[in-house]
């Protein structure tokens, strides 16, 4: 063994007999460290036990000396020995991996050999992994932030105790972000959000958004400049950091209704532990955007009045701002369109129309500002066409035999009209309508159907014009014929209720469509207090197309039905239901709402109680479309104190209850009402000096101006004479004729929200004769 491994095996063999054999070996910790630190003694360890275990104990001595002094002595051998002869190991780098994750991180790793291993990023050390000896497998690790469009120099040093190092170097450009479309990708656009305290939709900001290209989802900041012109004055409005990967999104809230504003928008990349100066990534163009500016769309339907002689084109409209509309209309799609209304309220109805004439509509939206009293005006919409020529319902189809229907329509009720039944069979793919019946009449039966079909059916009504036929073709309607094994037109309506301090029962009025050919229906529902499914009602005669259903809840548990079904059977068949049937769980609604004036500033909404309602919801919707949750409140009423002269509103009252599962109810009574403004009320008119009539009368709410008006006569024509601000509420008509006797009258007019002018009915007259 000495001669195969020379001076290292000594250095072994004396190793194990100190360790092993009690005799001690005694190193100082310097020396122990430099053993450790060289790789030695494990090598030297195994060396020595395996030569212990070929020679034995006597083969260990006979190599070594075992006198104290020799073991000295042979200490200090070893440790010359073993750093002359020993090779340090040289550091290797096996991998440096530097991945940019989707979102906000950059994942690096390294690895190799060696006793101490750094982590360098844009040169700043970043993590340190280190060990006692050279040979030891180091890893080191980092996450970090990702700053988009930013470069990352990564390094990795790896060094051996001698000092030699050796590096691995990569690069990445982390994702940029942009605008998607190029750099006017952004809009700005009036938002409304709010509603005033009357109804009325108010601005709530500008919305500026940016299409983003950000494919790996990484945080930015982003700056909002604005700017009332469109070429320069541009400042920072607001700074803020996203990570939104294809939509970016502000909201300026401190923009004045009526003014032109316009926008860009700044990304930078931001910055971070390693990356110290920021970088502007790209910028906007200008978006530009009238605040408060409204926009709107409408339909057009047509209907009959007059008993047919003339017709009317309604109007509905939707917008996002708008309080006014000024309606415009012409015979021609391109020329000659002249304002026929200012309406205010979402929808109009034209009754000056012709039959038979193509008649073009144009809307121009308005937003009324109250606080300002400014208006801004939209963009006028594009023309919508209407036609009135004849009402075409669509028929009510019954079924009145095994193979004969009766259709029933709206008639036309002009001279020289008559009517064609058209019917096809849906159920048969590909089958066409046919002719199947002309009349006069507005009603007539069908025969020879199928008795277990199932058919559409329309109405075309055709006027006779001399030598000119006219058309109008209804909507269809569809009815199935025979037995059928769920039933049609199922309608559900709770209609009265019933409580005491533990349950509340509610009574449901349940109508269908006949089922023709079945035997009877039965009536089933689940019974939570069983939780069993049971029949409660079985209905012998397949005539009967009504019942009333009475579910009931008592504290503290549910309600004792649900899943109710109507269900048609036939002989032994019983039908199923389409639907895994219907909750009856829902109170009356209120029998009267009544909507009544209390001053010219408050309404109140009063109504008739529902039995084991607990509490009453209000709900007011105004003629602008606009819903409002009012109250909830114990009693029946209710006070609404802020409303605006001349708008519409409709108060809609829902019951629910707490004291038992039952939920608010689906329907609600309601009432509509318009607020009018006060009449106002002479006080006196008196004749104080010569030639002079002094007209006195009561202030009224809301006012902005009041005129006078005269006359000769109490009933004759009044001419206006005199208008005061709303806090005069006198005046004085001179150069008045002695002995002439004169009549006046007080009319109160205000702007409302929506800008409208409102005035209020004139006072009664009141005269005086003018003796000075």
């Amino acid at each position: 063994m000495v001669f195969l491994y020379g001076n290292t095996c000594l250095k072994a063999v004396r190793l194990a007999k100190w360790t092993g054999s009690g005799h001690g070996m005694h190193l100082t910790g310097k020396e122990k460290g430099e053993f450790m630190r060289k790789g030695i003694a494990s090598k030297c360890l195994c060396i020595a036990l395996a030569s212990a275990m070929v020679f034995g104990d006597v083969g260990i001595v006979s190599a070594a000396e075992s006198s104290s002094a020799d073991s000295k002595e042979a200490v200090s051998v070893v440790a010359d020995e073993s750093t002359a002869d020993v090779a340090v190991s040289a550091p290797r780098v096996d991998y440096l991996n530097v991945d940019e994750e989707y979102g906000s991180d950059i994942r690096i790793s390294a690895g190799g050999a060696g006793c101490k291993a750094v982590l360098y990023i844009n040169g700043k050390k970043a993590a340190e992994e280190s060990y006692d000896y050279d040979s030891y497998y180091l890893s080191v690790s980092k996450e970090i932030d990702a700053v988009p469009g930013a470069t990352y120099t990564v390094e990795v040093r790896i060094a051996n105790s001698e000092g030699t190092v050796v590096k691995s170097q990569e690069k990445l450009v982390a994702a940029s972000v942009g605008f998607r479309s190029g750099t006017s990708a952004i809009t700005a656009e009036s938002i409304s959000g709010k509603v005033s305290e009357t109804g009325i939709k108010q601005p709530d900001g500008i919305r500026v958004s940016a299409n983003i290209h950000n494919q790996n989802g990484h945080n930015y900041k982003y700056e909002v400049y604005r700017s009332t012109k469109s070429n320069g004055g541009f400042k920072c409005i607001y700074k803020g950091t996203s990570s939104e990967s294809w939509r970016l999104e502000y909201v300026d809230t401190t923009a004045k209704a009526g003014a032109a504003y316009y926008y860009k928008v700044r990304i930078l990349r931001g910055t971070s532990e390693y990356v110290t100066s920021d970088k502007v990534l790209a910028v906007s163009g200008a978006a530009g955007v009238r605040y408060g500016k409204p926009e709107c769309s409408f339909d057009a339907y047509v209907s009959g009045r007059d008993k047919g002689a003339n017709g009317t084109v309604n109007l509905s409209i939707w917008s996002d701002l708008a309080n006014r509309y000024d309606i415009y209309r012409s015979t021609s799609a391109t020329k000659g369109f002249k304002k026929i209304a200012t309406a205010y309220a979402n929808y109009y109805t034209d009754a000056k129309v012709k039959k038979g004439t193509v008649y073009y509509y144009k809307i121009i939206p308005m937003y009324y500002d109250s606080t300002t009293g400014k208006t801004i005006t939209g963009n006028t919409t594009k023309a919508v066409a209407a036609k009135y020529l004849m009402d075409g319902s669509a028929p009510t189809l019954t079924q009145v035999g095994t193979n004969s229907m009766k259709c029933e329509w709206y008639a036309e009720n002009s001279a020289d009209v008559s009517y064609e039944v058209w019917c096809r069979r849906s159920d048969v793919v590909g089958d066409a309508f046919v002719k199947k019946a002309v009349t006069k009449k507005n009603s007539c039966v069908i025969k020879g159907l199928a008795a277990n079909g199932e058919y559409d059916v329309k109405i075309r009504t055709v006027k006779k014009a001399g030598s000119v036929v006219k058309y109008a073709m209804s909507a269809s309607s569809r009815r199935i014929m025979g037995y059928t094994s769920s039933v049609q037109d199922l309608n559900r309506t709770p209609v009265k209720s019933n409580a005491d301090s533990k349950t509340v029962a509610v009574y449901y009025q349940m109508t269908w469509y006949r089922d023709w050919n079945a035997s009877g229906y039965k009536i089933t529902a689940y019974n939570n207090y069983t939780n069993k499914k049971e029949t409660v009602k079985t209905i012998t005669s397949g005539k009967t197309t009504s019942y009333t259903f009475k579910n009931t809840g008592v504290v503290g548990k549910e309600l004792k039905y649900t899943d109710i079904e109507v269900l048609p059977y036939k002989g032994k068949t019983i039908g199923v239901s389409e639907y895994d049937g219907y909750e009856l769980n829902t109170l009356p609604s209120p029998a009267k709402v009544k909507v009544s004036r209390k001053s010219g500033t408050a309404v109140t909404v009063a109504w008739t109680a529902v039995k084991g309602a607990t509490e009453y919801t209000v709900v007011r919707t105004t003629a602008l479309g606009v819903t409002q949750t009012l109250a909830t409140v114990k009693g029946t009423s209710y006070v609404d104190t802020h409303v605006t002269n001349g708008l519409g509103y409709t108060y809609s009252v829902y019951a629910s209850t707490s004291k038992t599962a039952f939920n608010s109810g689906w329907s609600a009574g309601y009432g509509i009402y318009f607020h009018k403004l006060s009449t106002p009320q002479i006080k006196a008119v008196t004749n104080p000096v010569k030639g002079t009539a002094s007209v006195k009368w009561a202030k009224t709410a809301n006012t902005k101006v009041y005129k006078v008006y005269r006359s000769d006569k109490a009933n004759g024509k009044y001419v206006q004479v005199a208008s005061t601000s709303k806090n005069v509420c006198v005046y004085a008509d001179k150069k008045l004729k002695k002995g002439k006797t004169y009549y006046y009258k007080v009319v109160a007019y205000t702007i409302n929200d929506c800008g409208q002018t409102v005035k209020s009915a004139a006072s009664k007259a009141k005269g005086v004769k003018i003796s000075k």
